[in-house]
Order: C-alpha cells, then structure tokens, then sequence
C-alpha cells in the first residue's frame, strides 16, 4: 500500500505502509484514533488498499530512517520537551540521591491496563514479559511501541501529586539518564545514546506545566479512559476548573472507549473535591 499522510484534529499522521505513527513523535495514536484511521483509510489487517488523494510524505534524509527508528524518535521527543531557551540550571545528569525519584525503578505505584505495580520499570517488565510471550520474535514492534508504553507508565507514577511536584521542580533543567542501568536508548553510555527516559520525563514535565484545558483532545481522552481513585491521571484542581470540566465533559460525551467505572470515579472524585470546598476545606 501506498505511503500517505492525513491531518486529524490539527495533527498529522502518516502511514508508511505497516502501520500509522504521529509526524512529530512517531509514536503510534491511540486505539481509539488508530482503529478509527484503520476504517477510513482501509489499513487494518485484512483489509485492501484505498487510495486517497493525501500528499506523500517528504523523503527523509540521508543517512535517516523511517518508523521504529529511535534516533528520529527521540529528536522528535527533544523537541517537544526543549522550548527553554535558557535552562534553569544544570543538567540533571544522574538519577540518585535528590533525583532518584526519577529513576524508573523508584518506589511508586504504578497502573498499566488498570493492574497495580510496584513502579514504572515493573509495568515496563511485565508489559515486555506479555508482549514475548503472545508475539515471540516481534521484536521490532516492540522497538515501536516502548516509549509509548514507558510513557503511559510515567504519566501513572507522576499522577501522585508529590511526585508531580517534585518533577515539575526540576523546572526546565535538561534530564539525561547516565549510570549504572543506562543503556544506548533509554540513557546515554560513554558519551552516545538516545536518552529516551530524560526525553519522555522532560515531555512530561512539559505536560504537567500547562493547563490541562490546553491539552490535545488525545491526550485528555487517554486520562479520562484510564482514570480511576486509585490513578489520578487528572490532577484535582483540574476537576474543578470551569474550562477544564467542560472539555472534559464534551470529550466524555463523543468517545464510548471511557468506560462508566472510569467516568463514575471521576465525577465522585470531583463532588467530593466541591464539597470541600464548599466547606471551606480546599
């Protein structure tokens, strides 16, 4: 099938003739959006191909290379994260000590697919452990699709508002993972590498900062499909924000993939915030 690429809700997604990723991240969309591509551009499995009169996508540089690939993923990540011009101070370059609350393996738990565990590298593992054992040998779409999955892992730990305090005091200091447990992707290792973990937090950090009625619809959408009392995935005084309720209960509204449990504990959570504050305890 024919490379292409659409915009979608001021995105623009890009098949490459095995499967959809985002332009800027070249991540894969949710499920939700990828299933809905799949229908309109006929592209799930099974299905022929349809043409359609979408532009191709500029050929990548020499020496560059297309979906999977870590080099162009994490500058895309970068990028996104890197919009300081002027850092706040030096880089964080070790994740021990004041900082080792941002290492994957710190205490803190962690849901992935509504399960609990002990921290994000725990999630991480046994997400890899599922993955070898229902497609042993796929290890390039499992190349595709780790940082997305640490990254859901790392919006679960930094749900906890310590946490997310304790990040967002790192203010917009680079993050770069090195010593013992660093490896070429996720951190750097004698001088190389893609610091794919210190990209992801500093995305996060990035996210965290802003607020939450700015965020992409897909982005909103994903908290609300995995929220529940015990993931947070939307801070408290977004719940009871006028402008941020009202993109929530619009999105709410349009995608049947927030289950009732998810949008019961939601709504729960928010009466109970507002009742606190009607009694003057926020």
């Amino acid at each position: 099938m024919d490379e292409r690429q659409v915009e979608i809700e001021g995105k623009t997604y890009i098949f490459d003739g095995k499967g959809w990723y985002e332009s800027r991240t070249f991540m894969e969309p949710p499920d939700g959006l990828l299933n809905r591509l799949h229908s309109l551009y006929g592209t799930g499995p099974g299905q022929g191909p349809v043409r359609t009169r979408s532009a191709r996508p500029a050929k990548p540089a020499a020496g560059s290379r297309r979906r999977g690939s870590s080099s162009a993923r994490s500058i895309a990540l970068a990028a996104a994260a890197s919009r300081s011009v002027e850092p706040a101070g030096p880089p964080i370059e070790t994740f021990d000590g004041d900082h080792a609350f941002l290492a994957s393996d710190f205490p803190a738990t962690v849901h992935l697919d509504r399960q609990p565990y002990p921290s994000a590298q725990a999630a991480f593992d046994e997400a890899r452990r599922l993955h070898e054992l229902r497609r042993p040998g796929s290890r390039r779409d499992w190349e595709r699709q780790r940082a997305n999955l640490m990254e859901r892992c790392l919006g679960s730990k930094f749900a906890d508002p310590q946490l997310r305090s304790r990040l967002l005091e790192t203010q917009n200091r680079a993050l770069i993972f090195k010593g013992p447990g660093a490896d070429p992707f996720w951190g750097i290792v004698d001088g190389a590498g893609e610091n794919a973990l210190g990209q992801l937090l500093m995305k996060l950090r990035e996210r965290l900062a802003r607020h939450y009625c700015t965020l992409d619809d897909d982005q909103i959408a994903q908290d609300l499909r995995y929220y529940a009392e015990e993931n947070r995935l939307i801070a408290d005084e977004a719940l009871i924000a006028d402008c941020c309720w009202q993109k929530i209960s619009a999105l709410r509204a349009v995608d049947d993939e927030i289950a009732a449990p998810a949008w019961t504990a939601i709504c729960a959570r928010r009466q109970r915030l507002l009742d606190a504050a009607a009694d003057g305890a926020l």
